[in-house]
């Protein structure tokens, strides 16, 4: 026989709703948490190999007096540059005052640049996901057309995309302030990279390639001032939003 002192309530069925809700919620937390760790890493992983760039580019300089202009260059200068199994190297282009790399790592589909000037005495670096796109390429800019071979065509032509979201720096776009400075392209079908420096060869903003599949094309933008721009296309991509980066939103300076 039970005495009252000993009896046991049951839980309400608001108490184990709330419990149940409190549970999910911290599911969600965790599952955001350890989402957002995985793109952290991968964007550290990524800078790790442009900041071997960065270095030898230092170390060029206290040597020569000037950058090194090309990835070449570069490399003959000292041991191989060593990269990331999953990174994929976009190309790098400079002069002898300033350089620009761009590498993207194809399981997070982050794009990171790098710039340096000899001015300045440190390098910008700003990394940006397939969601932070901010070259919207609509019909207007860019087409992916079927061929009758199974092939797909690209065309591309990014002056009106650029000149649109720098619409607000509208005047410093015209009076030259702001420019593309180097252009890196990345097809996903296999092929090379095609990089440069814009003031050298400004077809690189209309491109047009034939590939094999109709899978996400990439393209990355640093401009004169260290600002990263991407734009994709195809399969998987995803549009610009509202705002423009002031000149690009940077993720870290390395001196």
């Amino acid at each position: 026989m039970l005495s009252h002192g000993t009896a046991r309530k049951a839980f309400t069925l608001i108490e184990i709703l709330l419990t149940v809700v409190v549970i999910g919620a911290l599911s969600a937390l965790a599952t955001v948490g350890v989402r957002e760790f995985r793109v952290r890493a991968l964007e550290v992983a990524v800078q790790s190999d442009l900041n071997q760039i960065q270095k030898r580019q230092q170390l060029y300089l206290s040597r020569k007096g000037y950058y090194a202009q090309n990835l070449n260059e570069l490399a003959n200068a000292g041991p191989a540059i060593m990269t990331d199994p999953g990174i994929r190297f976009m190309g790098m282009g400079g002069t002898s005052t300033r350089y620009a790399a761009a590498a993207r790592h194809l399981v997070g589909d982050l794009v990171c640049g790098i710039y340096g000037s000899k001015g300045s005495g440190a390098s910008r670096m700003t990394c940006l996901r397939s969601n932070q796109s901010n070259l919207s390429i609509s019909s207007s800019t860019g087409t992916l057309t079927p061929g009758e071979d199974g092939t797909f065509s690209i065309e591309s032509s990014l002056e009106q995309a650029f000149y649109d979201r720098m619409l607000d720096k509208g005047t410093l776009w015209a009076s030259g302030q702001i420019r593309p400075f180097f252009v890196a392209w990345d097809f996903g079908d296999g092929t090379e990279p095609v990089y440069g420096l814009y003031e050298d060869n400004p077809e690189l903003l209309r491109v047009q390639h034939t590939m094999a599949n109709s899978g996400q094309v990439t393209v990355v933008v640093v401009d004169n001032h260290g600002g990263l721009w991407r734009g994709n296309f195809g399969e998987g991509a995803q549009g610009a939003p509202p705002t423009p980066p002031d000149s690009g939103d940077t993720t870290g300076t390395t001196n």
